[in-house]
């Protein structure tokens, strides 16, 4: 303070600056000195989630009501919450799918249920009854979820030479969508009946689908969302070409190349400046939407008021995000998995009240590289390159 007086009274300083310098009164605020505490403050690194099994092989894993998300290095992952009353102590399937083989393992314990030789699958999602695995040769086979069985094998291939299955998702129950680089095509799991077929503009790059309702996504332009409800199609425009894509109620989400989230209701919301393509978006139970681009992850309230910030889920050394997923329930629980095989448990709902308001990690687990995560049977299973974990996430985890 001294010193910023002493500078006004040079010759160099202004006459108004001089006398106020003389006349007014040296007062120290207790603002005008730097206190460090005397114990330096550090982050406290995240504490170690229990891996309750682990196991090798997986390139994929598949749960009811959340489509498959590619990973950067192609671990795709999703759960289906089981309903067979004779095995009422294992609430859900999860599903591993390697270069060579199907695994439907407990995502309690690890252990097979079943298994089925397959090679070259490229997607994978599941319903109540059935786990539907598309391959690079353009077909979707239609596998019973309970023991494994083929129920149906449908044949989206044109002729083309780029005709590999791009990605799956159960419309409803029992009605599967899929998509092809040139066309969407909805059929019946049980049989394999072609309800529907449309011959696609441009080539497809997401797909997702709920509620008897199938979004594709594809480049940018007037019809980068074709949205197929029953009999009636729709086509949305979109500045970039779309990545990924959710669905929840009447609200699509895209996450696009250029960084931004864009969501379609009864208008057009986007979030922009991800500094990154928004390569991962999903919706919770109850309508927060999750989305990853680059090394930014935001969670974006229901209801969210414009000029409000969303939560920024923040860990440290400011991973690059390759997937993350919601935990099934009300409250804002969510795993997030990093490029460099790290994988964090954050609470959206323990936001701080800052502006961007940040949520730190509760859990963290280190897996493989470049992982996919679910929540499955009380457990978060995740899945790298050559190696799946089941991680236990206490019920009060959050609370």
């Amino acid at each position: 303070m001294r010193e910023a007086i002493e500078s006004t009274t040079s010759p160099h300083a202004g006459a108004g600056d001089r006398h106020c310098a003389r006349t007014l009164p040296l007062v120290t605020r207790e603002t005008d000195v730097l206190r460090l505490p005397a114990k330096l403050l550090r982050r406290a690194p995240p504490p170690p989630a229990a891996v309750a099994w682990s196991r090798g092989g997986g390139a994929m894993l598949v749960a009811r009501g959340v489509r498959s998300f590619p990973s950067r290095r192609g671990a795709r992952i999703q759960f289906r919450h089981e309903q067979n009353t004779t095995q009422a102590t294992t609430p859900a399937l999860a599903v591993l799918v390697d270069d060579a083989s199907i695994a439907a393992v407990d995502p309690e314990t690890g252990a097979d249920r079943w298994t089925r030789r397959a090679t070259a699958a490229t997607a994978l999602a599941a319903s109540d009854e059935y786990v539907a695995v598309g391959f690079d040769d353009g077909r979707v086979e239609v596998l019973g979820a309970v023991d494994g069985t083929l129920a149906a094998t449908v044949d989206l291939s044109d002729g083309s030479l780029d005709r590999g299955v791009r990605g799956v998702a159960f419309a409803s129950s029992d009605v599967v969508a899929a998509t092809t680089p040139r066309c969407v095509v909805l059929f019946a799991g049980a049989t394999g009946a072609v309800v529907k077929r449309l011959a696609l503009d441009r080539p497809a790059t997401a797909l997702t689908a709920a509620g008897g309702i199938a979004v594709v996504g594809a480049a940018a332009g007037a019809g980068a969302l074709l949205v197929v409800d029953g009999a009636k199609t729709t086509k949305l425009s979109a500045p970039g070409a779309v990545c990924a894509l959710a669905l929840h109620a009447s609200r699509y989400a895209a996450g696009c190349l250029d960084g931004a989230v864009r969501i379609y209701g009864d208008a057009v919301t986007t979030w922009a400046s991800f500094q990154a393509p928004v390569r991962v978006v999903a919706f919770s139970d109850s309508g927060w939407l999750l989305a990853a681009g680059g090394r930014a992850l935001a969670c974006v309230e229901p209801g969210l008021e414009r000029g409000e910030a969303p939560v920024l889920c923040v860990a440290p050394r400011r991973p690059r995000w390759a997937h993350a997923a919601w935990r099934p329930g009300a409250r804002p629980i969510l795993a997030a998995a990093a490029v460099d095989g790290r994988v964090f448990v954050f609470d959206a709902a323990r936001a701080d009240d800052a502006i961007p308001r940040a949520a730190a990690p509760l859990l963290c687990v280190t897996v493989d590289s470049a992982p996919a995560v679910a929540f499955s049977g009380g457990r978060l299973v995740a899945v790298g390159r050559g190696r799946a974990v089941g991680v236990v996430v206490d019920e009060s985890c959050g609370e």
